[in-house]
């Protein structure tokens, strides 16, 4: 028997030319098969149950293997939106959003006679937005473009646990746009899901300590507990992620004081030089039209005395 197998092994390997460990892999290959029948079966009832029951209220994410955002010619833009609007209808921006192909986004947005500014925060079935989808895939452009033009970023998953983009992103490790949401106005930081999870919760679940620091910079809530009594350090600590536990739960350092401030002072600058902009417009529109009305007085009054006849008085 040694001897047969040995002779299939020389076989393979001098005279099919695959690799010299070839029985290993396949062997490897098997098991791996047999391994993702045994996890979908957990998939079904009584063993769902039982996995649910473990993970009850746990900020879990599934993305799905990581992508990037598709990139197409200038030339074929106008063909793609065609195809997605012919095959998706409404759904057009959000499966695109979901495909990551930032071009088509820009363009379906641009092109009002389509309707999908109205449609920017609109749900799927699974009840998610194009912004949620964007966000959790990572998709970065997709997500500048979307909040660009007004998507609504704490608009939540409806039915599939009532996660918001944020969360997504931060449950998936996207930096990048965790300091966007952080930093667009109006986003809660301490926005809570069905279960009671923040976006701090997601990402110390996932053992994201970039993620976790970035948040850390919007003075989150710290010890906001979800419904089973877990606290984002308290899922850190069980997951074996313990930078990542102890940068929570430590105090804030004088050099993350400075930055915040800095930051807080940066906003204020940005929306003082905004508000004077505002105001100098308002008074070069309020003088331009006073000039505009002051010519019009200049206009008549000569008119006036080129045109009207002069009256003769009479004395009596």
């Amino acid at each position: 028997v040694g001897l047969a197998l040995g002779g299939v092994w020389l076989v393979g390997w001098l005279l099919l030319g695959w690799d010299m460990l070839w029985p290993v892999y396949m062997v490897q290959d098997l098991f791996g098969g047999v391994l993702s029948a045994f996890g979908s079966i957990l998939n079904f009832p009584p063993f769902s149950w039982v996995s649910g029951w473990l993970y009850r209220g746990a900020p879990l994410v599934n993305h799905g293997q990581l992508m990037e955002e598709g990139q197409v010619s200038s030339a074929q833009v106008p063909q793609y939106i065609d195809n997605y609007v012919q095959q998706y209808g409404d759904a057009a921006l959000i499966f695109a959003s979901h495909d990551g192909y930032p071009q088509i986004v820009k363009g379906m947005l641009a092109q009002e006679d389509l309707g999908y500014m109205d449609l920017i925060d609109a749900r799927d079935d699974s009840g998610n937005t194009a912004l949620i989808y964007a966000a959790a895939k990572g998709f970065k452009q997709c997500t500048a473009a979307l909040l660009r033009v007004g998507a609504d970023p704490e608009l939540p998953n409806q039915g599939g646990g009532g996660r918001t983009p944020l969360m997504e992103a931060a449950g998936g490790g996207f930096k990048e746009i965790v300091q966007a949401f952080r930093l667009t106005p109006k986003v809660n930081i301490d926005a809570m899901d069905d279960h009671g999870n923040t976006a701090l919760h997601y990402a110390a679940y996932h053992g994201h300590l970039s993620v976790v620091m970035e948040l850390l910079k919007g003075n989150p809530n710290k010890d906001i507990q979800n419904i089973y009594g877990h606290t984002p350090a308290s899922y850190a600590a069980s997951n074996k992620f313990k930078g990542v536990a102890d940068a929570i739960n430590r105090p804030e350092s004088r050099t993350q004081r400075l930055a915040k401030q800095k930051e807080l002072d940066d906003q204020d600058s940005s929306k003082a030089m905004e508000k004077q902009m505002e105001d100098e417009m308002a008074k070069f529109k309020a003088k331009k039209e006073a000039k505009h009305v002051k010519g019009k007085a200049d206009l008549h009054e000569k008119d006036d005395e080129d045109f009207e006849p002069a009256l003769e008085r009479t004395d009596k």
